[in-house]
C-alpha cells in the first residue's frame, strides 16, 4: 500500500516533489522595473512664427508643435498591477520647410505620469511634465530666443501601444509676456515584454 501512496503523490503533485511551490513566484510579488521609449506628434499652443517662402507659399509654426522621442523607465508595484509610474527624458523638435535656413524651436521634456490601464488594454494616465532647454534658432533670419524651464501637466487615454495626449504649459520669455504651449498628440509607447524564465 506504502508504494500505491508514493506513485500517487509523484502523479498528483510533482512540484511539491521537486522543490517548487505551487504559488506564484516571488518575482511577480515585488516591484517591477522596466525600460520603456515612447514617441510623440503634437500639435497646438499659440502662433509662434509665420514663415513666408520666395515661391509665394507660407508655415505657421505653433508654440506647441513638434515630434519628441524620449526613453525612461517604468516601475510597478508588482509584475501583474494594472498601475505604474512612467519616467521619461526626451527631445522635443519642430523646424520650417525652407531649404535656405534651419530655423528650430527645440526643447528637453521630462515627465512623470501615473498610469492605470484596464484589462483589455485600455489606460488612462496623469503627471507633471517640464521642458527645459527651451531654444529658438532664426538661423539669421529670426532672433534667436531662449526661454526659461517651465512646468505643467499632461494626460492620456490610449488602447495598448497608442494614445491621445494632451499638455498644458506655458512659455515666457525674460520680461516678456508668457504664450501657450500646450498641445493636443498621439503617443507610441514601447515597453519590451519581459521573457519567461
Amino acid at each position: 500500500m506504502r508504494s500505491i501512496a508514493v506513485v500517487a503523490t509523484i502523479v498528483f503533485a510533482p512540484a511539491l516533489l521537486s522543490g517548487q511551490s505551487a504559488a506564484p513566484s516571488v518575482s511577480r510579488s515585488g516591484p517591477t522595473i522596466g525600460f520603456v521609449a515612447d514617441l510623440g506628434f503634437e500639435f497646438g499652443g499659440d502662433d509662434f512664427l509665420d514663415v513666408s517662402f520666395t515661391n509665394g507659399g507660407t508655415q505657421k509654426i505653433r508654440a506647441g508643435q513638434g515630434g519628441t522621442v524620449a526613453v525612461g523607465g517604468i516601475v510597478r508595484p508588482r509584475e501583474d498591477s494594472p498601475l505604474s509610474l512612467r519616467g521619461t527624458v526626451g527631445f522635443k523638435y519642430v523646424t520650417t520647410a525652407a531649404d535656405n535656413a534651419n530655423i528650430t524651436f527645440t526643447r528637453i521634456p521630462v515627465e512623470l505620469v501615473g498610469t492605470y490601464a484596464r484589462p483589455n488594454g485600455v489606460r488612462f494616465g496623469a503627471g507633471v511634465v517640464m521642458h527645459a532647454n527651451n531654444t529658438f534658432n532664426g538661423d539669421g533670419f529670426v532672433t534667436d530666443e531662449t526661454y526659461p524651464t517651465t512646468t505643467g501637466v499632461t494626460a492620456e487615454v490610449g488602447y495598448k501601444a497608442i494614445a491621445l495626449t494632451y499638455t498644458a504649459i506655458n512659455y515666457k520669455a525674460e520680461g516678456g509676456p508668457s504664450f501657450n504651449g500646450g498641445s493636443i498628440g498621439v503617443q507610441l509607447l514601447w515597453t519590451p515584454k519581459r521573457r519567461a524564465k
